[in-house]
């Protein structure tokens, strides 16, 4: 139960975190695409962690069937919501600050939603090879080799 009670408490202080990230984030002027794809990445990347393995206590012995089903949706998952969060906080940026010329035109929100696509097969391949890494670390029945 003290397990549990750590990593939710762990998992609610990332939250905290990544708001303050995000408000301070808002407030700045700039333009910078690398931040705002470095928070939609943080931002996918904590809710698939949440949806998919923080919903329950997961066995590691029934986790070795399905770790590659798993695996690559968690991965493709993470693709798919970076691309959107990413631009999602372009607009959130762009509706907040209310400039003529937005920080992040319309162009570049479209592009940024363009990949979705691309960064979908790429975390769905990293979900796979992340998940074979596991299934050799932890075995099929659940204990180290």
């Amino acid at each position: 139960m003290t397990n549990q009670r750590q990593i939710n408490t762990g998992f609610r202080l990332w939250l905290i975190l990544l708001g303050i990230a995000l408000f301070l984030w808002l407030g700045k002027e700039d333009n910078d695409v690398l931040a705002v794809t470095a928070l939609g990445l943080m931002l996918a990347g904590t809710a698939v962690w949440r949806l998919i393995f923080l919903q329950r206590r997961i066995d590691v012995t029934a986790i070795g069937k399905f770790a590659l089903q798993r695996g690559i949706l968690a991965g493709t998952c993470f693709g798919a919501l970076s691309s959107f969060f990413a631009a999602l906080l372009m607009l959130l940026k762009d509706v907040r600050h209310g400039h003529i010329f937005p920080d992040y035109p319309p162009e570049l929100i479209i592009a940024t939603l363009e990949r979705l696509p691309a960064w979908s097969l790429a975390g769905g391949l990293i979900g796979l090879g992340l998940s074979l890494l596991f299934r050799v670390y932890v075995g099929a029945r659940g204990h180290k080799q």
